[in-house]
């Protein structure tokens, strides 16, 4: 059995301690509620109470509640894990897939730089030759 305190009990039903409190006394009085169990231990001033966690999570129904919560939460975790590892999965294709169209494309790009380099080499211009062969022109064409 798991004891809980006043205030662990309030906390773990959402309730407040003199709801827990309450509840303890009415079952004193009317002992159709024999669902709670309950002890009290000797303090300094008064009593400690405590409840037993079970019982209060029968009383009000949560029992049930709380273990297909359990069984959701489970599967929802599973379903979520099962999606970020397909997630990874795609991605890791995907960056696999982009690594080798990079490498290719880097090929490409090396290719093209060496035909580049080696068709269009610059041809050197001899201005004088045609310098003096557009003056001599121009010069014979007015009979100068």
């Amino acid at each position: 059995m798991e004891w809980l305190t006043l205030k662990e009990a309030a906390k773990f039903v959402n309730k407040s301690e003199l709801t827990i409190k309450r509840l303890i006394d009415k079952s004193k009085i009317d002992q159709t509620i024999d669902q709670l169990i309950y002890k009290k231990e000797p303090a300094k001033r008064g009593y400690y109470w405590f409840v037993e966690k079970n019982s209060l999570l029968k009383y009000y129904g949560l029992i049930n509640l709380k273990i297909d919560q359990k069984i959701s939460n489970n599967k929802l975790n599973d379903q979520l894990n099962k999606a970020l590892n397909d997630t990874v999965e795609i991605l890791k294709n995907q960056l696999q897939e982009k690594d080798f169209q990079i490498k290719e494309l880097s090929e490409r790009l090396k290719e093209a730089q060496y035909i580049i380099a080696n068709t269009h080499k610059p041809k050197k211009l001899e201005n004088k030759n045609i310098k003096k062969g557009l003056l001599s022109g121009l010069l014979s064409k007015y009979g100068l």
